[in-house]
């Protein structure tokens, strides 16, 4: 996973792959595995996180 602070509009930036545990790029996971953390860190609990590939996805997290 690769997680970095977001500019403008997005808190997170993020990419998740794990081809070992047959989670390619293909499925990349955006913002829920590290809302938590990041959002600690940012002092939010509401995160708009932005998955940077070709495709692209947009997900708000709510961070405990």
């Amino acid at each position: 996973m690769v997680t970095a602070e977001g500019e403008g509009q997005w808190d997170v930036v993020s990419r998740f792959f794990a081809p070992g545990a047959g989670i390619d790029r293909s499925g990349d996971r955006v913002g829920a595995p590290s809302g938590a953390f990041v959002g600690a860190k940012l002092g939010k609990k509401s995160l708009r996180c932005y998955q940077a590939s070709a495709r692209g996805r947009v997900v708000r997290v709510e961070a405990p």
